[in-house]
């Protein structure tokens, strides 16, 4: 089959099931640019790709089948692009909710979630009544009516709706702990006020020495120089993360496909990591990963793609003025809907930080303007059908003329 037959097969297919070979003739470097080369085909890709991860595998905490699932699928896109693709599993300490949870105050259901690796309750749960906590950052303890002793948290999101949070202490990790959202806040300071009875029940898991895997791409550059990217795959229990963060990954897979069939000048890297809601796990281990291979040091540039459909304004988190104004410059070339914000920032936030020692230049990239994060973060609202495909044409457009220009001389 001609190339250019292939290329209009592969689009049509592509919204129906992944495909099995690259655009490339044999023999040569992988290219898959058919893919992705028109908006047209970058909206195809994106939809059935969105599909696949976010209806079919749901949700995709670190450790979970539906996590390593789709971490083969992100495998099978790569090795279209690259000549080197490859899993990079790791071990951890798999925490999961077993069940669905159960908070009551009084007799009213309140919608809560379990802090991401708090400890459970017994079977059969915990009551008690509210009081003011006033250190940890905990709002309020479950406290025994017989004893006062404190056997559980209570939490308020700082959203508008309950979200599962991070441990960020201890005593969090010690006892049971959930969150509610602020609109629950006044119930929860009149619970505490009046003694109403509270109780709160779900059980968890934890399986050490599990097993979750990073998906590592690599074109080889010229020179041994190397512009790494990253985006992660795995998602809290909550929530199919379609915003956080499945279609940023896509956007970096698309970027991947879009750069193929030819050397760069730089040695270009692309990592889909798992265990970034677990505290940037698959981050920290690949880092070390190259650290302990000697190639740490080569890294150029980290690039995080991270929540990047919130809105069309591109936020980026950088102190390089250099790759500021080259994306000021091309944004308005382009002619893009939005406009770049910037934060003057080291741009190592997330599963970009374990590669800040690198001497590397960080951009980490976010977005705004949508008005939704608020209403779907970490939530199952956080569905396909609320993935903006504008803002992953405006990161696709604006990065792939920016990784071809960052490689000229400055």
């Amino acid at each position: 089959m001609k190339r250019r037959e292939f290329c209009k097969h592969a689009v049509r297919a592509a919204s129906i099931v992944p495909l099995i070979s690259s655009c490339a003739p044999e023999n040569a470097l992988p290219d898959s640019t058919c893919l992705v080369g028109t908006p047209e085909a970058r909206q195809a890709y994106l939809n059935r790709m969105l599909g696949t991860l976010c209806k079919d595998l749901t949700p995709r905490p670190a450790g979970s089948p539906a996590c390593e699932r789709a971490a083969s699928i992100i495998l099978d896109e790569m090795a279209l692009a690259m000549p080197s693709a490859e899993l990079d599993t790791f071990s951890f300490d798999h925490w999961k909710l077993k069940g669905v949870p159960e908070f009551m105050v009084g007799d009213s259901i309140i919608e809560a979630y379990p802090m991401i690796e708090t400890a459970g309750t017994p079977p059969g749960g915990l009551s008690g009544v509210l009081v003011k906590i006033e250190k940890g950052g905990n709002n309020y303890g479950l406290a025994d009516t017989s004893t006062g002793e404190i056997r559980g948290y209570v939490n308020i999101a700082f959203r508008d709706k309950a979200v599962p949070l991070y441990t960020y202490n201890s005593d969090n990790r010690k006892l049971p702990s959930i969150t509610v959202s602020m609109d629950d806040g006044p119930v929860l300071e009149t619970a505490f006020k009046e003694k109403t009875p509270v109780h709160m029940n779900f059980q968890v898991e934890t399986v050490p020495g599990s097993r979750t895997s990073n998906v590592v791409g690599t074109i080889p550059g010229a020179s041994t120089d190397e512009l790494l990217f990253v985006a992660h795959h795995d998602t809290v229990y909550s929530t199919p993360g379609a915003n956080d963060n499945t279609a940023s990954l896509i956007c970096m897979i698309m970027l991947a496909h879009g750069l193929s069939g030819k050397r760069p000048r730089n040695t270009i890297t692309f990592v889909s990591t798992s265990g970034e809601e677990r505290g940037y796990l698959g981050a920290k281990h690949y880092a070390e990963k190259i650290r302990q291979a000697g190639t740490f040091h080569n890294l150029k540039y980290v690039f995080n793609l991270d929540s990047i459909t919130w809105g069309p304004n591109l936020w980026i988190w950088a102190d390089d003025e250099r790759a500021k104004t080259l994306i000021r410059t091309i944004d308005s070339e382009l002619d893009v809907p939005g406009t770049p914000e910037f934060r003057n920032d080291h741009g190592f936030q997330d599963d970009s930080g374990p590669f800040r020692d690198s001497g590397a230049k960080g951009i980490y990239m976010n977005s705004q303007g949508y008005n939704i994060d608020d209403t779907i973060w970490h939530r199952p609202e956080d569905t396909p059908k609320m993935v903006n495909s504008e803002s992953v044409e405006i990161c696709y457009r604006v990065f792939h003329e920016f990784i071809e220009r960052i490689q000229q001389p400055a």
